[in-house]
């Protein structure tokens, strides 16, 4: 059993380990299965009070920066040092 501070309660495990993936779960980064993930998000009031603000500070993580054009021949750069890298010495 993981103690929640917030809550001030036992909770299970797995409920624990729910709450330690939901970030993971909204940048689309999760190993766990999502279908299990959004059954316990919706279901579980403070895991969906959780993936709410998590979902409202990742949308705004796009706005806090300045998008930049990378230099034209950026590709062409990585891939010569890529062949570099691989030729043999």
């Amino acid at each position: 059993m993981a103690l929640t501070p917030a809550a001030g309660r036992f909770q299970s495990d797995e409920h624990g380990e729910m709450q330690g993936s939901i970030a993971a779960h909204l940048l689309d980064a999760a190993e766990t299965d999502e279908e299990q993930a959004l059954a316990h998000i919706r279901s579980c009031p403070s895991c969906s009070e959780l993936a709410r603000r998590l979902a409202r500070a990742a949308a705004a993580v796009p706005l806090s920066v300045d998008q930049v054009e990378p230099p034209v021949d950026l590709r062409a750069r990585i891939l010569a040092r890529c062949r570099e890298a691989r030729s043999p010495r």
